[in-house]
C-alpha cells in the first residue's frame, strides 16, 4: 500500500514541480522584460497553469497518498515524510477554497502588477486602487474560508507568513518600538544632520552598472547559477539551489540605492544557494521562514554592507568609478553618510534605525484593513497620518 502511495506522490509531484517551474519563469519574465502587450495572454496562460496545478494537487488519489505517507512515518525516509507533511498542511488550507477562486486570484495578481507599475510611475494611487481593492476583498474571503476557533481574522494571514505568531505577539513587539525606538530616533533627528549631499549628485547609470559588476564579484555572484536584471522594485527569486535571480533598480541621482539593493538581494540569494541541495524539488526547498530570509538579507546589507571595514577595502574602487563626484569625499565622510539616520518616505531606502518603523506602519495599516476599519480609497490618508504622528 505504501509503495503505491509513494509512486502516486512522486509521479504527481514531478508534474506539479514542472508546472511550478513554468509559473516561476513566466513571473520572472513578467517582472523583468516581458512586453506590456502580452499581459492579457500571459495572464490567461498563468490561469491555465494554475488550473492544472489545482487539478493535480486536489485529486483524491494524491490527497490520500499524502495521508498514507504521513501515517507511515516509519516506512518512508525522513525527507519524504517531512515534505509530504508540509505539502498536506498547505493543501488542507487550499482545499477549503473553491478551485475557481484560486485560479481567478492568480489571474488577478498577474494583471495587477502592470497596473501597480503604471500607478507608481505616474504617482497615481487611484489607478491602482480598484485592483488593490479586489486583492483585499479576496484576502478577506480567504480568511473566512480558513478561520478556526483558535485562529481568526488577521491572524489567519499572519500565521501564513510566520507560523504560530499572532496580533498579540506583534502588538507587544511594536509597542516596544514605540516606547523605546521612536524616542531614540527623534533624539537623533534633533541633532545636526550628516551631510550626504554628494549622494544626490549625477551618477551615470552605465558607471553604476560597472561598479555593480565589481560588487557582485565581491558578493560571490556565480554566473553559472545567478542572474541579475533590472526591475522597478528590487527582488530575489529562485528555484532550488542552482537558480537564484536578483534584480536592481538604478537612479542617476541616488548613488547608494543600487549598492545596498544589490547587497541586500545577494543576501537573499546567498541564503538560498547555501541550502542543502537534497531538499531541491521537495516542499522543504528554500529558506525556512520569511523572517529568517529577511534576517540574512539585512545582515548582509547593514552589518556587512554598512561597516567601515567593508568600505575600507571597496571604497577606493567606488572612487575610481566616480572620480569627479567623489574626489573630495573621504572614506570617513562616506561611511558616516551611508549610516545617516533620517526620515524617509521610502521603505527600501530607509536607514537601519528607521526601517523598523516603516514595518510598524504597514502592520498597523494591515490591521485596520482586515478589521474593516478603513476603506481602500482612504489608505493614502491613513498612511500620511501614521507618518506624521509616529
Amino acid at each position: 500500500m505504501i509503495e503505491k502511495s509513494l509512486k502516486i506522490y512522486q509521479s504527481t509531484k514531478n508534474k506539479i514541480n514542472a508546472l511550478n517551474y513554468a509559473m516561476y519563469m513566466i513571473n520572472w519574465d513578467s517582472e523583468t522584460e516581458a512586453p506590456v502587450g502580452c499581459l492579457e495572454e500571459r495572464s490567461k496562460q498563468l490561469g491555465n497553469i494554475t488550473e492544472m496545478i489545482v487539478s493535480l494537487s486536489h485529486k483524491k488519489t494524491y490527497v490520500n497518498a499524502l495521508k498514507d505517507i504521513i501515517a507511515n512515518k516509519d516506512k518512508v525516509d525522513e525527507i519524504t515524510w517531512l515534505s509530504a507533511s508540509k505539502e498536506f498542511e498547505e493543501l488542507e488550507k487550499e482545499l477549503k477554497v473553491p478551485s475557481k477562486e484560486l485560479v481567478n486570484y492568480q489571474i488577478l495578481l498577474a494583471t495587477s502588477g502592470q497596473t501597480w507599475l503604471e500607478a507608481k510611475q505616474t504617482n497615481d494611487y487611484k489607478h491602482f486602487a480598484p485592483k488593490l481593492d479586489k486583492i483585499i476583498t479576496w484576502q478577506k474571503k480567504y480568511i473566512k474560508y480558513l478561520e478556526t476557533p483558535n485562529c481568526k481574522g488577521y491572524n489567519v494571514l499572519l500565521d501564513t507568513y510566520e507560523k504560530g505568531f499572532t496580533e498579540e505577539d506583534y502588538d507587544k513587539f511594536f509597542d516596544t518600538l514605540r516606547t523605546e525606538l521612536v524616542p531614540f530616533v527623534k533624539e537623533i533627528l534633533s541633532k545636526k544632520p550628516i551631510d550626504d549631499s554628494f549622494n544626490k549628485e549625477y551618477y551615470p547609470i552605465e558607471l553604476q552598472k560597472e561598479f555593480a559588476k565589481y560588487l557582485l564579484k565581491v558578493m560571490c555572484f556565480d554566473k553559472t547559477k545567478n542572474v541579475i536584471k533590472e526591475s522597478e522594485h528590487p527582488f530575489t527569486t529562485g528555484y532550488g539551489t542552482t537558480d537564484e535571480r536578483i534584480t536592481c533598480h538604478y537612479y542617476d541621482h541616488l548613488l547608494t540605492s543600487f549598492i545596498f539593493s544589490i547587497i541586500h538581494e545577494m543576501g537573499h540569494a546567498t541564503y538560498e544557494k547555501n541550502c542543502d541541495p537534497k531538499f531541491d524539488d521537495t516542499a522543504l526547498s528554500g529558506g525556512s521562514t520569511m523572517a529568517m530570509h529577511e534576517s540574512q538579507s539585512r545582515f548582509y546589507e547593514n552589518i556587512v554592507g554598512r561597516s567601515y571595514q567593508f568600505w575600507k577595502t571597496h571604497y577606493p574602487i567606488l572612487k575610481q568609478t566616480f572620480v569627479e563626484q567623489l574626489k573630495d569625499i573621504s572614506l570617513d565622510q562616506f561611511y558616516r553618510a551611508i549610516n545617516k539616520v533620517e526620515n524617509s518616505l521610502i521603505r527600501t531606502e530607509a536607514d537601519e534605525l528607521t526601517y523598523p518603523l516603516h514595518i510598524m506602519i504597514r502592520y498597523e495599516i494591515e490591521k485596520k484593513i482586515f478589521n474593516n476599519e478603513v476603506k481602500t480609497k482612504d489608505l493614502p490618508k491613513l498612511w500620511i497620518n501614521f507618518i506624521k504622528n509616529i
